[in-house]
């Protein structure tokens, strides 16, 4: 509403590559256990900074309306690094054509991004209340091979068919346009618009779903329209009725007579 009235439909692609980005990290942390051990096979392993590097830098790059992507992880949920927080970020250095990018860890700031609104909200609203029943449950029949050779399909031996949550689209939330900069001039200078949606994953019990973190897409502010026409009174538009159309015009009629 306000200033971001039609944003969800306008900008919606952009929302949901970070609800795709959530899915995968969503089902990824709740099904794949390390710890697993089937004869003769290995399996998967935890993701590392790398791969998730990978993940916001394809991302980004696949959209021209993206300023940047990032995966933020809430405080120490992120095993396979050595800080509490971590926090990868990539953006388009130059303009919305341009194909230079840049990876950062925002938990390197100097202000962080723990304390950051968006980080703030999500977390107050999903960290202590992560009930499976108001997500999306997705569901998948697993099968491996008996061998090497692949010679046959079994089932997976560890519960058939899995199960995650994932959220929807309506469980992120947009937040107002804002100029993004930073003390050390790290992040790009660019009116911005965010999209924000948390993911989950099982705890260190391996029984219930917690809250692990925040996926965030930042779009062009200049990509979202403006709508100045004239609306009734309960669309939150800031710019409503600011058009210079003339609804009230003058007919003149002349008569001729012979």
């Amino acid at each position: 509403g306000d200033v971001l009235n039609d944003v969800d439909i306008q900008l919606e692609s952009q929302a949901r590559l970070a609800l795709t980005l959530s899915h995968f990290l969503s089902s990824f942390y709740q099904i794949v256990n390390p710890a697993e051990d089937f004869p003769l096979r290995k399996a998967e392993l935890d993701l590392t900074d790398e791969q998730l590097i990978g993940e916001v830098l394809a991302a980004a790059g696949g959209d021209y309306k993206v300023v940047g992507v990032g995966i933020f992880f809430d405080r120490g949920k992120f095993r396979n690094y050595r800080l509490p927080y971590f926090g990868p970020y990539a953006y388009r250095a130059g303009k919305d054509i341009s194909r230079k990018y840049t990876v950062i860890d925002w938990a390197g700031l100097p202000d962080g991004y723990e304390n950051e609104i968006w980080f703030r909200t999500l977390k107050a609203r999903w960290a202590t209340n992560a009930d499976r029943s108001e997500l999306t449950e997705h569901w998948l029949k697993l099968f491996i091979r008996s061998d090497y050779a692949g010679n046959a399909l079994v089932h997976h031996e560890s519960g058939f068919p899995l199960y995650s949550y994932a959220p929807e689209l309506k469980h992120g939330q947009w937040f107002p346009p804002t100029f993004q900069c930073s003390r050390n001039n790290t992040l790009p200078r660019q009116w911005i618009v965010t999209y924000a949606v948390p993911f989950f994953g099982l705890d260190a019990l391996g029984i219930n779903l917690e809250f692990k973190g925040v996926v965030r897409v930042d779009a062009y502010l200049s990509y979202l329209d403006i709508n100045q026409c004239a609306m009734p009174h309960y669309v939150p538009n800031a710019f409503k009725g600011s058009d210079r159309c003339d609804y009230q015009s003058t007919v003149v009629c002349f008569h001729y007579f012979d």
